[in-house]
């Protein structure tokens, strides 16, 4: 099973491997504020992505591509995969930080992120 999953890192003074200067609880209060900038006020996950993501993988809007299982550590599987086309995850933590996550495909990527 593989899915086209993108994510917003959100790492914090605790989190492995991450180079964040943010307790958790900024970390937290980043993810909540970015969680409802894409889920109430209508802002592409991608481009929520891009400016807030302490992963790499932000400046590519978030997006990891396929996903396959096994790849990734477990807390995020647990969420990635039971995520339906187009949903956007509430936030949770692996041992990186907190994450937000979102299952696409290529007709529902921002005109910006299309290649």
């Amino acid at each position: 099973m593989s899915y086209q999953i993108a994510h917003i890192l959100f790492g914090h003074l605790e989190a492995q491997d991450i180079v964040s200067e943010n307790s958790r609880r900024e970390a937290l209060e980043k993810a909540e504020e970015s969680l409802d900038r894409i889920k109430n006020d209508n802002v592409a996950f991608e481009i929520v992505a891009s400016q807030v993501s302490d992963c790499p993988s932000g400046s590519l809007g978030g997006l990891l591509g396929q996903v396959e299982k096994g790849e990734m550590v477990q807390e995020f599987e647990d969420i990635v995969f039971n995520l339906e086309l187009g949903e956007v995850s509430n936030i949770f933590e692996s041992e990186y930080g907190y994450h937000i996550a979102w299952r696409y495909n290529d007709d529902l990527l921002d005109e910006a992120f299309k290649s």
